[in-house]
């Protein structure tokens, strides 16, 4: 056994699945984070009720989700 050997130590995993569930939002806030998202993008250029529908798909919302958080 050499003075310099290294002691091997139990690794502990730091982020427990409790701790990870800290860093997760519920399915309401992502769809209205993606609801701003395009309403933000429709501040820019104003889409019509047709790209409306698109971005909506595109995001995976519907678009009575979308009108639930109109400015």
């Amino acid at each position: 056994m050499g003075l310099f050997k290294k002691k091997k130590k139990e690794i502990k995993e730091e982020l427990t699945t409790e701790m990870h569930a800290e860093f997760e939002i519920d399915e309401e806030t992502k769809i209205k984070h993606k609801a701003w998202r395009i309403w933000d993008m429709n501040k820019i250029d104003p889409f019509t009720d047709e790209e409306i529908k698109r971005q909506c798909a595109s995001f995976g919302i519907t678009y009575e989700q979308l009108m639930k958080y109109k400015p």
